[in-house]
């Protein structure tokens, strides 16, 4: 059999790109199936489908020393969509997941397309493999296959974000594009309060090529923000700037800075990051030539969208990469990656669509098809994020505690807070949130030491045991003392303990 010249990057593209279509249909189907598992997947959804159950009550953004005790983390936009999926009658499990999943599908589509808006001038089989690519690098990275699906506001926040800066860069002599843009980057913000690369990648890109139209997102952006900031401040009478700034406190850690960076570069981020840094340095400057030396130049940048949208998603990954020193927070978890992993995953597709550009043509510089080897690794060893031999043990564990909790007669701690949910009974106190609120002397947590040292609740739910790093990064020692104390039982499950009064 004989080869001609150019068969090494089909080859290889070919094998990176079936790995990937085959992955790709494996976590499509986990998250399907995440979405319709019955039982709690994160330890924050919980909370969060609880502050969706009182938006937009009296009780949201309410005062944390009134019980039940909670704390929103999040602007609303979430939450009301998936209030508004309950008022339909969906189980509000069900909506909060659906809710994501709909935002994931969302995300993985936009990648799809802007990376074939990225790769203009390139042949359609190899803008096709570029999209491929780009979607699937984020379909199938494990946080993805798991946090795609679970009831939490990150997803929707990154499709808002996504869908901003792609407009962005189609709104060349379309100002109603450029608004509609605009507004997703509100949104995205009004989702999740540090989603805010794509607002500063837009005003970015159009500083740079089009100063009149940055001028314009900029004012209306803020305008909106304002007009949304201010009337949530009043509609609380300043509940939302309370729990949105002040008590949105997390304590830092380098050391888990240092552990979550590692992880999150062995586990999601490794490979994208050598090979988005690959495109910056050898396919970036070839696309976009010369910028900087021509004001007309420019403007032609700022009319062409796939120029424009290159800028615009280098300036995002670059916020993002900055804002990676959030995992250094307590209860940070590898989620804060996913906006970043997407931003990468572009630059990663225009690489592999150069990597089949034809080595004749002009442009940028020829990239070879070797390093398209690095994704093969993770694809061909990676698997479910959660084991079936655990999600199982998981669904036995989480049916019997089910169970005890409703039939519990009177208010339940769980950390597993969707079991309160589905048992029928509210959410007392996150405890995650209010150990760093009490270590930094905003909430006395007297106020939830008498109610455990009363026996007020019927039984204490908590992950893991009292001697492990979880229980205690959730559980302050005075709060861990009163459990110890008033709830001297304790029932050891696969995953939780069981705490009960001595006497019944």
């Amino acid at each position: 059999m004989r080869f001609g010249p150019g068969w090494l990057a089909p080859a290889i593209i070919g094998l990176v790109l079936a790995a990937l279509a085959w992955r790709g249909a494996e976590s499509a189907a986990w998250l399907l199936a995440m979405a319709r598992y019955p039982f709690g997947l994160d330890y924050g959804e919980g909370i969060v489908l609880q502050q969706a159950l009182l938006v937009p009550g009296p009780r949201a953004y309410g005062d944390i020393t009134a019980y039940p005790f909670i704390v929103f983390h999040y602007p609303p936009v979430y939450l009301l969509l998936v209030h508004g999926l309950v008022a339909l009658g969906v189980e509000p499990l069900l909506a909060g997941r659906a809710t994501s999943l709909t935002a994931t599908t969302c995300v993985i589509a936009l990648l799809g397309f802007g990376c074939w808006v990225l790769c203009h001038g390139l042949a359609p089989r190899a803008r096709l493999a570029g999209a491929f690519v780009a979607a699937m690098l984020v379909l199938t990275a494990p946080i993805v296959s798991l946090w795609g699906a679970v009831a939490r506001v990150d997803m929707v926040a990154i499709a808002c974000s996504l869908g901003a800066v792609v407009l962005a860069a189609h709104s060349a002599g379309a100002p109603r594009r450029l608004y509609l843009a605009v507004l997703l980057s509100v949104l995205a913000v009004f989702t999740k309060h540090t989603a805010v690369a794509a607002s500063a990648a837009i005003v970015l890109g159009l500083l740079l090529t089009r100063p009149r139209d940055a001028v314009r997102a900029m004012v209306l952006g803020l305008s909106l923000g304002a007009i949304g900031f201010t009337a949530l401040v009043l509609a609380t009478e300043g509940g939302f700037f309370r729990h949105i700034v002040t008590y949105n406190v997390n304590r830092f850690s380098l050391w888990h800075l240092i552990e979550h960076l590692g992880d999150f570069a062995l586990h999601v981020g490794g490979v994208p990051a050598l090979l988005a840094a690959l495109a910056l340095f050898r396919v970036v400057p070839g696309v976009l030539g010369p910028v900087w030396t021509a004001v007309t130049r420019r403007r032609e940048i700022g009319a062409a969208p796939h120029l424009l949208l290159l800028i615009m998603v280098c300036a995002a990954l670059g916020i993002t990469t900055l804002s990676l020193g959030l995992l250094g927070k307590s209860g940070a978890n590898l989620n804060y990656g996913i906006e970043w992993l997407c931003w990468a995953s572009l630059l990663v597709g225009l690489l592999v669509a150069h990597m089949l550009r034809p080595a004749a043509e002009s442009g940028a510089e020829r990239v070879g098809p070797l390093p398209a080897l690095l994704l093969l690794p993770p694809l061909l060893l990676g698997g479910p994020p959660i084991a079936a031999a655990d999600l199982a043990l998981h669904r036995q564990e989480r049916s019997t505690l089910l169970e005890e909790i409703r039939a519990a007669s009177g208010p339940v701690l769980s950390d597993d807070m969707v079991l309160l949910l589905q048992a029928g009974k509210p959410v007392p106190w996150e405890a995650a949130i209010f150990a760093e609120l009490a270590s930094t002397g905003q909430w006395d947590e007297r106020l939830i030491v008498d109610r455990i040292r009363a026996r007020a609740f019927a039984l204490i739910v908590t992950e893991d045991t009292p001697d492990s790093d979880v229980f205690r990064s959730r559980y302050n020692p005075a709060v861990a003392a009163a459990i110890a104390e008033a709830y001297p039982v304790r029932d050891r499950r696969a995953y939780m303990t069981v705490h009960r009064p001595a006497v019944p």
